[in-house]
């Protein structure tokens, strides 16, 4: 984890999200220890992104219209996650681990998109910590 590249801080944590998500489908059946474990690993990953992913957004807007990104961010979001619950009741109707293998395929598409920004180097980040 770098105190200096927001990027690969994001990358870092999606990485772990996806490990622990791929890792949901291998746990035997009746072990809840190896889910809370599991589930602890998926919440280290989030807390490691997801602070980035707000710092970006942050930066990327200025003043009056930092208010309509966030909104509009905020209901893209809730839109999503209505359709994804009605998806996730058929893909679980489907096969119950293919909940985890879409996850896992959204969070690598991410990573990649991630990964194709820092190769054009089109984002200018700004250091929220000023270090």
């Amino acid at each position: 984890i770098s105190r200096f590249n927001l990027l690969k801080n994001m990358i870092a944590g999606f990485i772990i999200q996806a490990m622990a998500t791929l890792l949901f489908t291998a746990i035997p059946l009746g072990s809840l220890s190896a889910a809370i474990i599991n589930m602890i690993i998926f919440a280290v990953g989030f807390s490691i992104s997801r602070p980035f992913i707000d710092t970006l957004l942050a930066n990327a807007t200025k003043g009056a219209e930092r208010a309509s990104i966030y909104s509009l961010n905020n209901t893209v979001i809730s839109i999503f996650g209505a359709i994804s619950g009605l998806a996730s009741g058929y893909l679980y109707k489907l096969n119950p681990r293919l909940l985890y293998y879409v996850s896992f395929g959204i969070i690598s598409v991410c990573v990649m998109l991630i990964m194709v920004l820092l190769r054009k180097k089109t984002v200018k980040i700004v250091n929220p910590l000023n270090l």
